[in-house]
């Protein structure tokens, strides 16, 4: 009996003690498991918040960047230029769009777009356009989308005598900020700065000119067959000779005048005094005066033509102008070629030959005859015959009050008793530039006279508006 309890007694301390260790263990199992499902829950938490905000970053980039498509420029093209106003249209064309949101452009004024384009009207100082939006706003420069120029001007041709320059003016506009190129072929001219050209020598050349997409040629043609315009009448000139051109050579100084010309505006004020400017100063040789042998129009003397006087478009250096000559009495000859004269004065002996050339009346008319203003074979003034140069605009008395008044200007005629001339030049110190032939002077010079000279030295000007109308591209001076 005693045994039997010393081996079977069960220890109830002991199994207390387990279940209770057990219980603590299932307690901490328990523990574990709500942990677990509470880190399952934060994680299920924590990855429907990062979907949901990776779902509203996807929305809202899809509607940043569809907005911010709306704002692109897909193009820009140029409708219109004005010259004048230095004002260009230009349309806008943005992006498509998914969405119908009110978009606008501004430059100089906010424009609303319509069919995904803007019509907008500015300068080409104005590089910039601003594209905006309900929501946002967009500064883009349009000179990534233009390349090409709104203007592109320059001479098609240029005449040089060796030695000098001309400054070649460029016009050129765009948006773009391109800056002009050239490209020569030959050694006749050099390339100065600011594209200035100097003839080195006899012959033409094509110059290049680049600008944008655009690319335009100039003929160049350097020749010893003109000179440089002197600042002031060159007396030592040597007197032209009789056929001292070929018609080749002859030909071509008629295609430097008429180029002179047309450059300064023909039918204009302009037009005349590069006419004047050119025989008195740009031609190496001076010409010779001759009395008038007669005139076309019926003046009760003889019936001529390019004798002294009433010469035709061009330069009478060689004998195929001779077609142009309508009624003849002693010639033709052309200038410089022998001539019967009838006068007897000074130099000039009745009956004798003399170089052909021109009297006063007959260089003004030349001039305004290649200027684009054929009045006719008429005189300076001082004869019965009701039609003069003398007629020709307002004539006004030479005074103080009018030389002062600034109504003289360069291109107008001026007079004295039977002798008339041409101001080609009015300097800044009011010097006066007067362009005339004369016989005491043995034939054509340009003569200067100071303000304080001109009521003196001269009886009327004739004041030309009315009769130019347009002062084309006029200078004051030549150089």
């Amino acid at each position: 009996m005693d045994s039997f309890n010393d081996n079977n007694t069960i220890d109830f301390n002991k199994l207390k003690g387990f279940v209770n260790q057990n219980n603590e263990i299932n307690k901490l199992s328990n523990k574990e498991k709500k942990k677990n499902k509470r880190s399952k829950n934060k994680i299920l938490i924590f990855t429907s918040i990062f979907v949901f905000l990776l779902g509203i970053i996807f929305i809202g980039s899809f509607f940043y960047f569809s907005f911010k498509e709306q704002i692109k420029i897909k193009d820009v093209e140029i409708i219109d230029y004005d010259e004048k106003t230095k004002i260009a249209s230009l349309k806008i064309i943005l992006n498509d769009t998914l969405f119908n949101n009110k978009r606008y452009c501004l430059m100089n004024e906010k424009t609303i777009v319509e069919n995904n384009n803007c019509i907008l009207t500015t300068t080409t100082d104005v590089k910039e356009v601003e594209i905006g939006n309900s929501f946002m706003k967009n500064n883009i420069y349009i000179t990534d989308y233009i390349n090409e120029a709104l203007v592109f001007e320059l001479p098609s041709k240029i005449y040089l005598a060796k030695g000098d320059t001309y400054k070649i003016n460029i016009v050129a506009e765009s948006f773009s900020d391109s800056k002009v190129s050239y490209e020569m072929n030959s050694d006749i001219i050099e390339i100065l700065d600011d594209f200035t050209i100097k003839g080195l020598k006899d012959g033409r050349d094509k110059l290049k000119i680049k600008y944008l997409n655009e690319e335009k040629e100039i003929d160049v043609v350097v020749s010893s067959l003109i000179v440089k315009e002197p600042n002031h009448f060159n007396y030592k000139k040597k007197y032209l000779t009789c056929n001292r051109y070929s018609k080749e050579e002859a030909d071509l100084l008629d295609e430097i005048l008429e180029f002179r010309i047309n450059e300064a505006g023909y039918e204009t004020r302009a037009g005349v005094v590069a006419a004047a400017r050119f025989l008195s100063l740009e031609f190496p040789y001076r010409i010779d005066y001759f009395f008038e042998n007669g005139r076309v129009s019926d003046t009760g003397i003889h019936y001529a033509d390019g004798e002294g006087r009433y010469y035709h478009k061009g330069l009478y250096l060689n004998s195929s102008k001779f077609s142009t000559i309508t009624v003849s009495y002693a010639g033709p000859a052309i200038w410089g070629c022998p001539l019967m004269n009838y006068e007897d004065a000074g130099i000039w002996k009745s009956n004798t030959l003399m170089p052909n050339g021109l009297d006063c009346s007959g260089f003004v008319t030349w001039t305004l005859i290649n200027g684009g203003f054929d009045i006719g074979d008429i005189g300076a003034g001082e004869t019965p015959e009701p039609n003069q140069l003398t007629d020709q605009g307002e004539r006004v008395l030479v005074t103080d009050e009018l030389i002062n008044s600034g109504r003289v200007k360069v291109g107008d005629l001026i007079n004295w008793w039977g002798h008339i001339g041409i101001i080609i030049g009015i300097d800044d110190k009011q010097t006066y530039y007067v362009a005339e032939s004369l016989d005491t002077y043995y034939g054509l010079v340009v003569k200067e006279y100071k303000k304080e000279e001109m009521p003196d030295s001269w009886t009327y000007i004739m004041l030309m508006e009315d009769v130019y109308k347009n002062d084309g591209n006029l200078t004051n001076m030549w150089y």
